[in-house]
C-alpha cells in the first residue's frame, strides 16, 4: 500500500486497513518509522530519488510540492515527506503525482522514467487544477494514458 503523505483524506484509514490485511505501507522514511511504532504494522520506508523492489514492481519515492501533517490532539503534527510514485514492471511505467502542483521536476521524471501512463492530481482547493494538471501532462510527459484523480 503506496501512501504518499499524511492528511486526514489520504491515510485515515489506510494504516488500519494495512494493519487488518497484513500488508506493508510504503512510502517516506520518517512517515512509515512513525506509523510503524504507532500502529505496529509492517512498513516500508525509503526517501526521495530511492528505490525499492516490492515484488514484481519497482516503486521510486519522487519530490513534489505539498504538505504533510495530521491534525494530532488538537494541533497539527509533521507527519514525513510528501511524495509521488514512479512504478515500473517489465512492460509499463506509471506516474503518480501525489498531491502536488505542476514542477519543472517534472521534466526530469520524464527523462529518468518515460512513464506510460500519468495519474495525476487534479482536486483544485488543494492540489493542481485540469488546467495545471493538463498543462503538466502535455509540457513534461508522453502519457499514453492520463487518470485525473485526487
Amino acid at each position: 500500500m503506496l501512501i504518499s503523505h499524511g492528511h486526514f483524506n489520504h491515510g485515515a484509514d489506510d494504516f488500519e486497513i494495512a494493519k487488518e490485511l497484513d500488508l506493508p505501507a510504503v512510502g517516506s522514511y520518517d512517515h512509515m518509522g512513525f506509523m510503524e511504532t504507532k500502529m505496529g504494522i509492517k512498513t516500508v520506508g525509503f526517501n526521495k530519488g530511492g528505490t525499492v523492489q516490492l515484488g514484481r514492481v519497482t516503486v521510486t519515492l519522487l519530490t513534489v510540492a505539498h504538505l504533510s501533517m495530521y491534525k494530532f490532539e488538537d494541533s497539527p503534527m509533521y507527519a514525513g515527506m510528501e511524495s509521488g510514485f514512479m512504478i515500473a514492471d517489465e512492460s509499463k511505467v506509471i506516474y503518480f503525482s501525489g498531491n502536488t502542483d505542476v514542477m519543472m521536476d517534472m521534466e526530469l521524471f520524464e527523462d529518468l522514467h518515460q512513464p506510460d501512463i500519468g495519474i495525476l492530481c487534479a482536486g483544485r482547493h488543494f492540489t493542481m487544477d485540469m488546467t495545471r494538471a493538463a498543462c503538466a501532462a502535455k509540457r513534461f510527459f508522453d502519457f499514453s494514458t492520463v487518470i485525473p484523480c485526487y
